[in-house]
């Protein structure tokens, strides 16, 4: 993750850009995002199933590089409420989990509903699952 910055230089008295890296030595097993974006209708947020983090990753072989997406909360603004949508651990099937029940979701369908009504559903916490590259 690089950034440009612009910094004051006390000995030549002038602004100069630096460049700065930001790296992580080891991952955790799991990532957790908290989005802040349930008022705003103008986020165009693109949910990934995979990510991969290896170039920002300082030892890839004692830790996840790539990172599946096995979780996410979000807010319904038809249905004005939280709904959460889950990967369970053993049969690897995704369940929509509401306040009255829950249910197998097929998660493609509900990622091509997500992408095309994205002013409906607004993404609050996704939960990402690391695996070790090999």
């Amino acid at each position: 993750m690089n950034q440009i910055k612009k910094i004051f230089c006390n000995i030549c008295k002038s602004y100069n850009e630096i460049t700065t890296l930001s790296q992580i030595y080891t991952s955790p097993n799991f990532f957790i995002f908290l989005l802040d974006i349930k008022e705003n209708k103008n986020v165009n947020l693109i949910l990934e199933r995979k990510i991969n983090l290896e170039r920002f990753i300082e030892l890839k072989n004692k830790s996840p590089t790539i990172y599946e997406l096995s979780g996410l909360v979000f807010f319904d603004r038809n249905k004005n409420k939280y709904n959460s949508l889950c990967v369970h651990p053993v049969d690897k099937n995704w369940y929509l989990i509401d306040d009255e029940n829950v249910q197998l979701c097929d998660i493609n369908s509900f990622m091509n509903l997500y992408n095309t009504q994205i002013n409906i559903y607004a993404p609050c916490i996704l939960l990402y699952y690391g695996t070790i590259k090999k």
